[in-house]
């Protein structure tokens, strides 16, 4: 029964978002040099397009780490009073910066005391062999998460910019904020949390104690960095372009209508049960139909159905355009010239037709012109003639 709820919920929203004129299929553009246009994603003359994006990426990405480093601002002392949590984790009051490195015994030991505290965060430089899954299975392990799940766990962030603002290389550091003037002061090898805070806000400044350990992870930001200047994104271009055209070249060919027709399709759909949100109050009681004809009627008062391929459909098209100038334009399948030419001789930039239209609109030949009458969806299909089929 759910399963068949979520299918009817799926159906629906299909239908309503087609007759509500923004089906998630993409805007044919105008087909004059390949694929282009920004209507239809990267395209077979989209090179440049493309590199722009990734290019205004980069300097998104540098922006970022630019700002984030900021947030360090100041010499790199141990002393300078700067937050080294400031916009990462607000409410900290405690920054300890740990590397997979360190000794299991050791990691479990810090991550331990920072249990389910909010006002402790640590910090990693970056992945474990740059691998998000086995660092995240790392830290499970030594917190012995699967037996310890209903207790707090520790807030754990990478956080590069840190380590490299601070010149933090060897692990454990702690850095506090000093409840005596409210300044962050910074412990290198603590032996625990508790100790090295206890030390700040005895009035402790900066230290050393304790044994540290190399940080093994690779800068994130870097890692990315690097992956994003060597990427082949012409050849990532190729394929995206390739496979577009391939899609469109496919598309969902109708054969031609040999005779004019004309039936009615009910899209109403009936509730096989009750749908609650997530409070339990009800939405659509079980056996409710629906027609979402009724409540919001076709865009544009039509949708026209052609097969850009065939001139005497264009012409049709033209003619229905003009009858229905706020209605939808649908093309079976992508046609360069054939869209071209469409575009020019009505001014409209077509959608592609897709197999749940065609299933759920029961659609058999083109040119078809969709219209409502009485709460039905009526397809008329039509032999194409110069004159327009009418």
């Amino acid at each position: 029964m759910i399963k068949s709820s979520l299918k009817m919920r799926c159906w629906i929203r299909q239908i309503s978002a087609l007759l509500a004129g923004v089906t998630v299929i993409a805007q044919l553009a105008h087909a004059q040099s390949g694929v282009t246009g920004t209507n239809i994603g990267a395209g077979v003359g989209a090179t440049s397009d493309v590199l722009a994006i990734v290019r205004e990426q980069n300097q998104q990405i540098r922006a970022g780490a630019l700002k984030a480093q900021s947030v360090f601002g100041g010499p790199t002392t141990h002393d300078n009073g700067k937050n080294p949590a400031t916009e990462a984790v607000l409410k900290a009051k405690t920054a300890v910066f740990i590397s997979m490195s360190m000794p299991d015994r050791e990691l479990s030991a810090l991550l331990d005391e920072g249990r389910g505290r909010r006002d402790v965060v640590f910090f990693l430089r970056g992945l474990e062999g740059n691998n998000g899954r086995k660092t995240n299975e790392h830290i499970k392990a030594v917190t012995d998460f699967k037996n310890r799940l209903r207790e707090g766990q520790p807030v754990v962030a990478v956080l590069p910019q840190a380590f490299a603002r601070w010149g933090v290389t060897r692990v454990p550091v702690v850095m506090h904020e000093s409840v005596i003037d409210h300044k962050w002061y910074r412990v290198d090898g603590a032996i625990s949390i508790e100790s090295a805070t206890r030390d700040i806000d005895a009035g402790v400044k900066s230290r050393a104690t304790g044994m540290t350990w190399p940080v093994s992870e690779q800068d994130l930001a870097d890692v990315f960095r690097n992956r994003m200047q060597h990427y082949d994104w012409k050849a990532w271009q190729g394929r995206t372009a390739a496979n577009m055209k391939r899609q469109m070249d496919l598309g969902t060919p109708l054969p031609l209508a040999q005779r004019d027709t004309r039936y009615t399709v009910d899209l109403s759909v009936t509730f096989p049960q009750d749908i609650r949100d997530q409070k339990g109050n009800l939405i659509i009681a079980k056996g409710t139909r629906y027609n979402p004809l009724a409540k919001s009627g076709l865009p544009g008062s039509a949708i026209v159905i052609i097969d850009p391929a065939d001139e005497r459909q264009i012409a049709i098209a033209r003619i229905w355009m003009q009858r229905y100038p706020h209605g939808r334009l649908l093309v079976t399948h992508f046609d360069e010239e054939g869209l071209s030419t469409l575009v020019q001789q009505t001014g409209i930039k077509p959608m592609m037709l897709d197999k749940i239209i065609v299933k759920r609109f029961q659609l058999q030949a083109a040119p078809s012109l969709l219209t409502a009458e009485n709460g039905l969806l009526v397809v008329q299909t039509f032999s194409p003639r110069v004159e327009g089929g009418m």
